[in-house]
């Protein structure tokens, strides 16, 4: 890994303003190149019997409006951050960062694309498919606010293939591989090989990295977890990259952004922004299961208690909560045909994983193979 340094923020310059909502999102451009491998086996079942274990939450209760976060309200703002894949137009990215400009603080949380999501009345239910299907990012973005309960900011959209570019452009990314990854695929022109050990990926071994899963035992969630480690690691060289670069780095990224922000609010949140410590910056995956249908389609269900707990623990600030009535009241995260999904749904224990940039720079995270039993350190409630 790079050197530490702890509570180090990121350097006041004027250029740096024009360029830090980009540092903001760029944070996320890691994740655009997470395409699902053939591999499989690392998908847990469930009999067709299952009942759920109960329907009471256990959370706040209350009424059934939605938690109140105007824009700006008390300092805080939530991005939906959504990555498009350029062939299939299927979001390989779906993201909520909050962002605390008074307390100075970043909450990152992941929603795998393969999460069940049925808001379009489609046989595909994905929510890797919603954005296309409910025809922009704004009317997705209505219906995740529908779905969690809270008031989406404002919105973001990539449509890219730079990632290596941008690797290339601030010099390598050092990053300690934990195992050997080996994998080809020629349907996607995808050969992977990397060697364990700390190494300085160029722009072609990053991408190979973010890709990699055939070898995890949890497949796509691991790979999430794996880019967690490339993403704490990226943002700890954009700390320190030259000003010299920047210019570059916005001529790359300028025409590959879509916001609904200006540029005053870009500016806005710029000057917040540059002094985030990375030890401020938290990454989590909305927490469930995965599950494979009779039809052999892989989903991801939400755990709903547990996602209600994301949703007040780390998109929520102040008195704004969202209780069990609103969360997801028209059920677009199951389906009560499937006992299956509604005990994922259901289940009154669930895991939270939470994940500070620094501390994954310091000590990385933990990822099973194929061949190792995974190991649960994450909070249970």
């Amino acid at each position: 890994m790079n050197p530490k340094r702890p509570g180090s923020r990121l350097p006041l310059s004027f250029v740096a303003l024009l360029i830090a909502f980009l540092f903001i999102v760029i944070y996320t451009v890691v994740f655009m190149y997470a395409k699902p491998g053939h591999d499989g086996g690392h998908y847990r079942f469930f009999p067709d019997n299952t009942k759920p274990s109960g329907t009471d939450d256990g959370v706040v209760m209350g009424t059934s409006d939605v938690a109140e976060q105007d824009a700006g309200h008390g300092g805080t703002y939530i991005y939906l951050v959504v990555g498009k894949d350029e062939i299939s137009g299927l979001a390989d990215v779906i993201m909520l960062i909050f962002f605390d400009t008074e307390n100075l603080k970043i909450n990152i949380v992941q929603i795998p694309r393969d999460t069940y999501f049925n808001c379009t009345g489609r046989t595909y239910k994905k929510i890797n498919g919603a954005v296309s299907a409910l025809g922009g990012i704004d009317r997705f973005a209505a219906e995740l606010e529908a779905a969690l309960g809270i008031k989406i900011d404002h919105t973001v959209e990539f449509t890219l293939s730079a990632l290596g570019e941008l690797v290339d452009l601030i010099g390598g990314v050092t990053v300690n591989i934990p195992h050997k990854m080996e994998y080809s695929d020629p349907d996607q022109n995808l050969y992977i090989y990397l060697e364990p050990g700390e190494h300085l990926l160029d722009g072609d071994k990053a991408k190979q990295f973010v890709r990699y899963r055939s070898g995890y035992a949890r497949g796509d969630i691991d790979r999430i977890d794996a880019q967690k480690i490339f993403m704490a690691a990226f943002i700890e060289k954009m700390i320190t990259v030259s000003i010299l670069k920047l210019p570059s780095i916005i001529s790359l990224m300028l025409d590959e952004i879509k916001t609904d922000m200006s540029f005053t609010e870009c500016l806005s949140s710029a000057r917040k922004a540059l002094s985030v410590k990375l030890s401020d910056v938290v990454m989590l995956t909305m927490p469930g299961s995965d599950i494979k249908t009779e039809a052999g389609t892989w989903y991801y269900i939400i755990n709903r208690r547990a996602a209600i707990k994301v949703v007040n623990s780390y998109l929520c600030s102040g008195d704004a909560m969202v209780c069990s009535e609103q969360f997801d009241a028209a059920r677009r995260f199951t389906n009560e045909s499937y006992p299956d999904f509604e005990a994922i749904y259901y289940d009154s224990e669930y895991n939270i994983e939470e994940y500070r940039a620094d501390e994954v720079n310091e000590k990385g995270i933990t990822i099973p193979m194929t061949d190792q039993k995974p190991t649960n350190n994450s909070e249970r409630g």
